[in-house]
């Protein structure tokens, strides 16, 4: 670029213009006493004179003639930076100051390098890199350059650790603990996780007031349980300062005992087409449609009618685990589906649906006293449903289990059951009042948890 100037020519009306000539060959005009000639080239000479016109079309006589060389191409790049240095101003922020690199024209300003990346440019020897994180090391260097886009060497290298952050803070509790027996060796925790003003690390898991296990999430799976055990659980949540929650509230499971095979006392899968494994049945009606296992099955479809099965067992039992797969198709009224009985066909209990809430109850029928329903049955689809049963008129026990889930909400180990042992099993409704349509498979009784 060369810039020309020059003292204004004098016109009786005025003037209008001047033209510019570089090398004696026009190259533009200007309403005023300057120019800027941006076409030409590095290390050259030019000459130049400019013309005054008017609004008549007058025109001048040449002005002097002016020459200019222009200088050659900037490519020297500026000194490096020196002297870098990184002081750590906070938890976030790390300061830069370096000594100012020089340059045969002029340093335009400087690159900003953190860890290898740029990170930012100043146009001073300084720079604050905010915005980092807590308990962590960088390490910077800075790079000048100049208009014509020249870049110098790297400065030397200045590394910063930031400091942790000082949290005194605890998470909140972990809430709505839920503990689930899984299997005779496994019990299933979820809970609500905790909140923290830095963030949660993980939580700590306790059975029965002693540490378990730890979790990053808000579950965990104790593969430790025993068999037929009752468990307690809370939770601790802890973030990386070390700070601990208050404890979240108990949650409590019982294990099922271990899975024993076969039952030894009775078992009956109406493969054989008929009830002669029964003591009775009534509206009971082997089919072949609808089946869990096997070929065939038990349907009962009755309005305002009784319809059930009933086996006199071997022996009278003070121990005894009862077990069906059931499939509910409609009901109208509530619906047994199975009752230990005396072998006077007394009955101490019965669990039923509740056709209202589609969930799974049990009623004491010594004590003539309902349980908390447990949980949903989803009706046309197969569940296995089975109880424990110790006769007992003090501490008599019960324990059931739903798909192989228990259902404490059913449980008791301070049941009266009266004293008298167990000695028939019904499956099915033996009131004459229900509207209902089910199917039965699979049924079975024994002295140890039944398998399947």
């Amino acid at each position: 670029e060369v810039d020309l100037s020059w003292t204004a020519s004098t016109d009786n009306v005025g003037v209008a213009g001047y033209r510019i000539y570089r090398n004696g060959a026009l190259v533009g005009s200007s309403g005023t006493t300057a120019y800027a000639d941006t076409g030409v080239q590095p290390a050259t000479s030019y000459s130049y004179y400019a013309v005054a016109y008017d609004a008549a079309g007058n025109v001048s006589t040449a002005s002097n003639t002016a020459p200019a060389t222009t200088p050659p191409p900037d490519t020297t790049p500026p000194s490096a930076p020196s002297g870098l240095n990184a002081a750590v101003a906070g938890p976030t922020e790390v300061d830069l100051t370096w000594t100012a690199s020089t340059d045969d024209v002029g340093v335009a300003g400087y690159r900003i390098y953190r860890n290898g990346t740029l990170v930012g440019t100043s146009l001073t020897n300084s720079y604050a890199d905010k915005g980092l994180q807590p308990a962590t090391s960088y390490s910077y260097l800075t790079v000048a350059y100049d208009a014509a886009g020249n870049s110098s060497a790297g400065s030397n290298t200045a590394g910063a650790t930031t400091p942790a952050i000082l949290d005194t803070t605890p998470p909140s509790a972990p809430s709505g603990v839920a503990a689930t027996a899984f299997s005779p060796t496994e019990v299933d925790l979820s809970w609500t996780a905790s909140t923290d003003n830095v963030g949660v690390a993980g939580y700590r898991v306790y059975r029965n007031g002693a540490q378990v296990g730890s979790s990053a999430t808000n579950s965990y799976v104790d593969t430790s349980a025993q068999p037929s055990t009752a468990y307690s659980y809370y939770v601790v949540a802890y973030d990386a300062a070390g700070n601990s929650s208050a404890a979240s509230n108990t949650a409590t499971a019982t294990t099922p005992p271990p899975d024993a095979g076969p039952p030894d006392i009775f078992a009956d899968g109406f493969e054989s087409g008929n009830f002669s494994a029964w003591t009775a049945a009534t509206n009971m009606v082997v089919e072949t449609a609808t089946v869990h296992s096997g070929s065939k099955a038990v349907e009962s479809n009755v309005t305002i009618a009784a319809a059930n099965m009933h086996k006199t067992l071997p022996s009278t039992y003070s121990t005894v685990y009862i077990r069906v797969w059931f499939r509910i198709h409609t009901c109208s009224t509530n619906v047994s589906l199975l009752s230990p009985r005396t072998a006077t066909n007394v009955s101490l209990l019965h669990l039923y649906m509740d056709c209202t809430s589609n969930k799974l109850g049990l009623r004491n029928d010594v004590t003539l006293v309902n349980r908390a329903l447990a949980s949903p049955i989803t009706l046309n689809a197969w569940h296995s449903v089975e109880i424990k049963v110790v006769v007992g008129a003090i501490g008599g026990l019960t324990q059931v289990w739903l798909d192989g889930v228990d259902q404490t909400s059913l449980d008791s180990n301070t049941d009266n059951l009266g004293s008298v042992n167990v000695g028939d099993v019904l499956i099915g409704d033996s009131s004459s009042a229900r509207t209902f349509d089910a199917f039965w498979d699979d049924a079975a009784v024994s002295t140890v948890w039944i398998s399947g």
